[in-house]
């Protein structure tokens, strides 16, 4: 099975929930023995989590880690025409008007965030058309309902997409204070680099991909000698708990032309895996060295050149929020 990138990010997701329900889980549910509370205990004043509950967590844990062992990964998107990771605008025949991402499969994901599984009837419509390309399906009901649309649009900025960062060239990815300071740009060795504990667990699910291919790739023998010497020497950040830091999970907010955007990052050295821009956030960036040692509701500026600066605010920290600040920020910007 072919995985983009928001889909990736989303089974992360649930592993990392899974991890931080578990002991909680354990510890409660003992307790809950011990008093005969067999079928569960509330959560606040309302949520009853249970033991089934918990089991369904588990059981989508394991599948989402089965299938980020097991899959292919998509690195490169088509963008001339809709194939699995394009995005793209439909009108329909009555002039309504859709924005979708195609995908292989719905695992992780929900049509209500308008992706479409290319295994559906609406999917196998749209698989290969372009811009302008008509296109019809039947809806299986007693009337045999067909819909029709055309293509209106295709995404075509790749930037615009979610990415693994590694697939872009590191001296592209420097900021150019970082460059001026740093003259020989060098990738991270197994030596010196500095990785988060979140980037050990991307290294090992990688070795284990990896691992399971034929071994009769050059490339593959090496990156997986790589990745072995980097699990077993690399340096393991620990954060400070008040500023951004290497480590460090943050939320942040963007004000780009009016539009106000919400990130929740991890701040990294350098990209050794498959870190995804909606996860991690590169040092050697812009953004990344403007945001490093930042405090929760400190403000920051970005300065783009033809265009107008960029404004944020730190929001949190290490699942630290400030709520009033937020508010009087959005309030004065």
């Amino acid at each position: 099975m072919i995985l983009i990138p928001e889909q990736i990010v989303t089974m992360r997701q649930k592993i990392n929930r899974y991890k931080e329900e578990r002991k909680g889980y354990f510890e409660q549910f003992e307790e809950n023995l011990k008093n005969n509370v067999i079928e569960g205990f509330k959560i606040g004043t309302q949520d009853v989590f249970t033991k089934k509950t918990f089991e369904q967590l588990q059981d989508d844990s394991d599948k989402a880690y089965d299938l980020l062992i097991n899959s292919q990964y998509l690195h490169e998107r088509d963008t001339d025409k809709i194939a699995i990771g394009t995005t793209f605008e439909v009108e329909f025949a009555d002039g309504e008007k859709e924005t979708y991402t195609l995908v292989e499969d719905m695992f992780g994901l929900s049509s209500l965030d308008n992706f479409i599984s290319i295994k559906s009837t609406f999917g196998k419509a749209l698989l290969a058309k372009k811009e302008q390309d008509e296109f019809s399906y039947i809806i299986e009901t007693p009337t045999k309902t067909e819909i029709k649309g055309k293509i209106t649009a295709i995404k075509k900025d790749k930037k615009d997409y979610p990415y693994f960062i590694k697939t872009k060239n590191i001296k592209n990815r420097y900021s150019p204070k970082v460059k001026k300071a740093n003259k020989k740009e060098q990738t991270p060795s197994s030596k010196s680099v500095q990785l988060t504990v979140s980037q050990l667990n991307l290294l090992n699910i990688e070795y284990e991909r990896l691992s399971r291919q034929p071994q009769n790739n050059q490339k593959t023998i090496q990156r997986l000698a790589y990745i072995k010497k980097l699990l077993s020497s690399a340096e393991i950040a620990h954060p400070l708990p008040d500023n951004i830091d290497i480590g460090s999970k943050f939320t942040i907010m963007l004000n780009v032309d009016g539009k106000k955007i919400y990130k929740n990052l991890e701040l990294i050295n350098y990209a050794v895996s498959d870190e995804i821009n909606d996860e991690y956030l590169e040092k050697i960036s812009t953004l990344g060295i403007t945001l490093l040692g930042l405090h929760e509701n400190d403000t920051f500026v970005l300065h783009r050149f033809n265009n107008s600066d960029i404004k944020g605010i730190v929001i949190s920290i290490n699942n630290k929020s400030s709520i009033h600040n937020r508010k009087m920020y959005i309030k004065n910007n």
